[in-house]
């Protein structure tokens, strides 16, 4: 087969896996990951790319440990030679720490026999309201006539057709109720639910004894609607036509195609306040709100009370998640001492097409084998080449990147740094790397500029640079240094004390006077924000301005004093050397009078030139 004809088949496969959730899952059960390895170093590189795309869309759902070995295998050099094409799998590591959805969910396909049959409920909780909530992500079938079609998310019904319903035309979502001689109640969610992407709705319902009772739609923890309407149904039919994804019939237009997380159903009216708080605590939560600790990050101080009291645990009627299942059955995981609603026993069961899809991502399957430490060896084959006797330089910046993005998304990837000690390590790999050898951008480049909002954790630093800078012999380099030095320091604002060290007071080149540029460009925006801000420190009185004229003064006269008598010392001893006029003498009392006249001048010209111009903070201002 020719490459141009696998090219076009794999850019066919890739969008058939993108479109859709089944399809990818199809495809991972065809265990095609450990074949594209096999088929990897016998291709060119269009194909390679094609493939490298394949497998960055496979780990984006799932990579277990066998896979995540398989890869770390390939990517080992052979005598410091990368193996064909490995370069180019390191690209899927970027892939590797976005997560868009839980690890474990159910997949309905949307057609017959899709969807999950409940136990008969035998009493439906309304006295104290009750609350239906979930995670759920649209993925259409392909061909599908939305006309005809109106899936179901659930069916809670007793055998005569009264109950509760909600169901989808088109991207909106319809709930209903239906009462014993009453005509039948809708209402439509002013929402347009968008394809293959995770949504949290929550459906509480208030019951009023004397009032209008509601029934109050949460779409991602946000109150989007309110509907007022007698929605309790106090008859004593048992509900026996529970189902969730489906209705009765198992039809295929009413079947929901879809991914569903844990499905929650409370005996009590959750209020907004808990509402919001189940919204934060993601897709992946299945758990019975018992322990605290599971989410001390995540919520706030009220959120955390009004949760994790007790109450919102003992209100769970049921509780089905994709993680309890035993081949078609689902378990019920609310706690075991709250009040049975069931008529039997509590599980629910998955129809034939319904599947429980169990996904590895890179934070658990790191867990299960020792932690991110697997990367670090990666390190070591930095400066490693290529079949072609190249370095590719992107190597570093893809591991950086990838180590980044893990220990800004997990906490438990920030712990295993640290108790491995992982930075350490790194830094010695990098080191046992020559300079010449790591990329420019790497040393030189951040990958985020510095704004005015950094700080600064040890400012003692910066005179240590200053100093190493100020005294380092002149050359190309030291120029560049220092402009990067200083355009930092004009973000941070720090002190202005050792800058003057680093400026030229004769310039010599331009390189000099871009420095002094920068030097005084900074102390021009210290000083501004030290008028700005610190007002008492610059303020001068009348009494210390004319105490330091009169000391001026003062000591100008006892220094006049000291210069007479040298002067009169010096004429006496050397008689012929003496001035014929005498006026070194005679006019000493002229000569002081005249230096306080000068002063006196200047100061009070100095005092109208500052009123002229507003006083004297404009002048320091404009004089730097």
């Amino acid at each position: 087969m020719s490459s141009s004809l696998q090219a076009e088949i794999l850019s066919v496969l890739i969008g058939i896996m993108r479109k859709s959730e089944r399809n990818l899952l199809a495809c991972i059960d065809a265990n095609i990951y450990d074949k594209l390895f096999e088929i990897l170093n016998d291709i060119d590189n269009i194909v390679a790319d094609l493939l490298v795309d394949i497998l960055t869309v496979i780990t984006s759902l799932t990579i277990n440990v066998n896979q995540l070995k398989i890869l770390l295998r390939y990517l080992k050099t052979e005598n410091n030679i990368w193996k064909k094409h490995a370069v180019k799998l390191l690209h899927t590591f970027k892939s590797f720490p976005q997560r868009h959805g839980p690890d474990e969910f159910f997949n309905f396909p949307g057609r017959n026999d899709s969807g999950l049959v409940l136990p008969p409920i035998k009493t439906w909780p309304y006295q104290n309201g009750f609350t239906i909530s979930t995670w759920f992500r649209i993925d259409p079938v392909a061909n599908s006539v939305i006309e005809k079609e109106k899936p179901y998310l659930y069916w809670f019904c007793t055998s005569k057709g009264h109950g509760y319903t909600a169901h989808f035309v088109g991207n909106c979502l319809v709930i209903s109720y239906t009462k014993p001689k009453e005509k039948n109640f809708q209402h439509c969610i002013q929402f347009e639910f968008k394809s293959r992407e995770w949504y949290m709705i929550t459906f509480a319902h208030q019951y009023q004894r004397w009032a209008k009772s509601s029934i109050q739609c949460h779409i991602n923890g946000q109150l989007v609607s309110t509907a007022y309407f007698p929605w309790s149904i106090e008859s004593g039919d048992i509900f026996d036509k529970c189902y969730i994804g489906c209705t009765p019939d198992h039809n295929d237009l009413t079947s929901f195609s879809c991914q569903l997380s844990t499905f929650y159903l409370f005996s009590i009216y959750l209020e907004p306040l808990i509402v919001q708080g189940l919204y934060k605590l993601g897709p992946a939560y299945r758990n019975q709100f018992k322990f605290e600790n599971e989410s001390a990050h995540m919520l706030t101080d009220a959120q955390r009370k009004a949760m994790y009291d007790g109450k919102l645990m003992n209100s769970i009627v049921f509780n089905y998640n994709p993680v309890s299942c035993e081949e078609q059955l689902v378990l019920q995981t609310g706690p075991k001492t709250n009040i049975s609603h069931f008529v039997h026993n509590a599980h629910a069961q998955m129809l034939s097409n319904v599947r429980s899809v169990v996904a590895r991502s890179i934070y658990s399957t790191l867990h299960s084998i020792g932690g991110v430490q697997v990367f670090f060896p990666l390190f070591a084959q930095l400066d490693h080449q290529q079949s072609d006797g190249s370095i590719n330089y992107d190597v570093c910046s893809i591991l950086l990147f990838t180590l980044c993005e893990l220990i800004e998304r997990s906490y438990t990837i920030q712990h295993q740094m640290l108790s491995s000690k992982g930075f350490l390590m790194i830094g010695y790999y990098l080191e046992k790397i020559l300079v010449e050898k790591v990329s420019g951008p790497i040393v030189e480049k951040r990958s985020v500029e510095i704004t005015s909002d950094w700080k600064i954790e040890n400012p003692s630093m910066i005179k240590v640079i200053a100093t190493l800078l100020g005294n380092s012999p002149d050359n190309i380099h030291l120029y560049d240094m220092k402009s990067r030095f200083l355009d930092d320091m004009i973000f941070l604002l720090s002190s202005a004390k050792y800058l003057l060290g680093l400026a030229y007071i004769y310039q010599s080149n331009d390189q000099q006077i871009a420095v002094t540029d920068r030097v005084f460009e900074l102390l021009n925006i210290l000083l501004h924000h030290a008028i700005k801000f610190e007002f008492d420190g610059w303020r001068i009185t009348k009494e210390d301005y004319y105490r330091k004229i009169n000391k001026m003064v003062e000591n100008m006269k006892d220094d006049d004093e000291n210069d007479q008598k040298t002067t009169v010392s010096t004429s006496t001893a050397s008689g012929p050397d003496t001035p014929i006029d005498g006026q070194s003498v005679t006019t000493l009392a002229n000569h002081q009078i005249f230096c306080a006249n000068v002063v006196h001048i200047i100061s009070q010209m100095s005092e109208v030139l500052c009123n002229g111009c507003g006083g004297l903070l404009p002048l320091l201002a404009r004089a730097t």
